[in-house]
């Protein structure tokens, strides 16, 4: 299903919905879109059929978007790369230091630039690397560690492979689930771009 980005009413979309849920059993909607693009077909989405889950994407986090419609989307998920609030130790010791160098709350882009420098750091020390070629192979090495972002472990090919925080949005209160690693699998078919829904 395809949606327009400025469209506000979802009739006729509720319906197809509705046909997969009788039909096909369907549980989920996962909305891959920005939160405040995406707000006006969950909404109407959780009015239609409260039992189907609402999935979202990192775009969900927006709490300023999301605030207003905390009651109509309660219990949505979304995963993000990082969460400011989070309650684990290395999130809330990266935040305070950042807020007490910068005077701002940091963002993902804060958060891996930290954790790929922590990881250069870590597996230079140690390894006890001293040049070029033994950093290179101390962070191919498959270590993990706590990062601001989440646990980063490397993979055997040196990619690291940081668990996600999923976060579940309940009654103006958007708190962090414990991260689970996602095993790699086969290819599937590309994801729809903004604007598209994916319900089946």
């Amino acid at each position: 299903m395809t949606y327009d980005p400025s469209q506000r009413e979802f009739s006729v979309e509720l319906l197809s919905v509705d046909k997969w849920i009788k039909g096909d059993g369907l549980q989920a909607v996962f909305i891959p879109d920005f939160a405040q693009t995406a707000l006006p077909l969950a909404t109407q989405l959780r009015q239609a059929h409260p039992g189907v889950v609402l999935l979202g994407s990192n775009g969900w986090n927006d709490p300023a978007a999301l605030g207003p419609a905390a009651d109509d989307i309660d219990g949505a998920v979304f995963v993000d790369g990082f969460f400011a609030s989070s309650q684990r130790r290395a999130t809330q010791d990266f935040v305070a230091a950042y807020r007490a160098a910068y005077s701002a709350t940091p963002e993902i882009l804060e958060a891996q630039a930290y954790d790929a420098g922590q990881a250069g750091r870590s597996s230079r020390v140690q390894s006890g690397a001293r040049s070029r070629s033994q950093v290179i192979t101390a962070l191919q090495s498959p270590r993990s560690f706590e990062g601001a972002a989440g646990t980063v472990g490397g993979r055997p090919a040196g990619h690291p492979a940081p668990a996600l925080p999923a976060a579940r949005r309940q009654r103006h209160d958007q708190r962090d689930r414990p991260p689970r690693r996602v095993r790699y699998r086969a290819a599937r078919p590309p994801l729809p771009m903004a604007g598209q829904a994916a319900v089946r």
